[in-house]
């Protein structure tokens, strides 16, 4: 059940429009009623075209340009984000994979191994 504020909003609502649509000119009012009864017949206006086969399509040439880029791409090593990895980067990998950070500061190994990378490093740029 509405309530009486809600029935005067729908009045006042309702008169507005009214008055809205009084204060349209002949011209308006007559493309509004064209489109109104083109849209409850459900006709499509003439020159409009439902675009049955462009949407497949284009997904199609999509996928297929992408597929070519991929392929042509994979056999240039020049592309690849990632370079091969040395065997000093695969400890590395597996010291950054450590989950308790505090386990290695504790270990006095880790810092032995740091020092020797770190000097393979300097005499490897160095020579």
């Amino acid at each position: 059940m509405s309530e009486p504020s809600d029935d005067a909003f729908v009045q006042r609502a309702c008169a507005s429009l009214e008055r809205s649509v009084d204060a349209l000119d002949g011209r308006t009012r007559s493309q509004l009623a064209a489109v109104r009864h083109r849209a409850l017949s459900g006709r499509q206006p003439s020159g409009w075209r439902r675009p049955t086969l462009i949407a497949p399509a284009a997904a199609l040439a999509l996928v297929v340009v992408l597929a070519v880029g991929t392929l042509l791409s994979a056999g240039d090593p020049a592309l690849d984000p990632l370079p091969p990895l040395a065997e000093h980067d695969l400890e590395l990998l597996e010291l950054l994979a450590v989950q308790d950070p505090d386990e290695l500061a504790d270990d006095p190994d880790f810092y032995l191994w740091v020092d020797e990378t770190l000097a393979t490093e300097e005499r490897v740029d160095a020579g």
